[in-house]
């Protein structure tokens, strides 16, 4: 076996919602951290067990500069609900 690490690309779609800490944390039921409230984003998985009963994937937060480093919005479907 061979014992060098490979760099790998993972790509999924997500849906997604700008949305702040705190309103996550109550949409979510769970208690507020001691952190500051910050910017972010909503995203639910669709392709993950459900971890939230009105979403059919599982729901996270994802802080704004991690989240818009990491996805993009597909211009197909923007370009469709515009």
């Amino acid at each position: 076996m061979e014992n060098t690490m490979k760099e790998y690309v993972h790509c999924s779609k997500v849906k997604a919602m700008p949305m702040r800490r705190f309103y996550y944390m109550d949409y979510c039921g769970l208690k507020f951290p001691a952190t500051t409230d910050e910017d972010g984003y909503l995203v639910e998985h669709p392709n993950l067990e459900p971890n939230h009963k009105s979403h059919e994937g599982l729901v996270e937060w994802l802080n704004k500069d991690e989240f818009e480093k990491d996805y993009f919005l597909n211009p197909e479907v923007a370009f469709n609900q515009g």
